[in-house]
């Protein structure tokens, strides 16, 4: 059942990439939200590192895995997402938690950009099991 429910939205291509979105509906600084295979996945524009004028897309998880916050009704600043319940930090690109040092890695999603669309590759989560029905 499980795997009926994690597969019913937008389909995958072939080479296992999922449309999600135009380049075009993204702005810089904001947050866009979106649910893709059954996950609540966060789209940004990040400022890329050393100040440089240009952005990198990121995907990642739209829950905080410390305790359940909507990350997309976080802060965005400098490739970094603060939730907005206890305000861990987590780096958009690594998943690494930034604040406090050693709290739980945030879900990142590889990101891939064909004539102006965003693909993503979304698993399952590892807690799915394949085989349910």
């Amino acid at each position: 059942m499980l795997n009926k429910l994690f597969n019913r939205d937008t389909p995958e291509r072939e080479d296992g990439l999922v449309p999600v979105a135009k380049m075009s509906e993204l702005v810089p600084g904001k947050l866009k939200r979106i649910t893709v295979k059954g996950q609540s996945i966060v789209l940004a524009l990040a400022e890329k590192a050393n100040d440089q004028p240009d952005h990198d897309v990121v995907a990642f998880a739209g829950i905080c895995p410390h305790a359940l916050g909507d990350l997309s009704q976080g802060w965005l600043t400098k490739g970094e997402i603060d939730c907005p319940i206890h305000y861990y930090r987590f780096d958009t690109r690594t998943g690494e938690c930034r604040y406090p040092k050693g709290g739980p890695a945030l879900r990142v999603y590889p990101v891939t950009i064909e004539d102006g669309v965003i693909l993503l590759s979304v698993e399952p989560p590892k807690w799915m099991d394949s085989s349910a029905e």
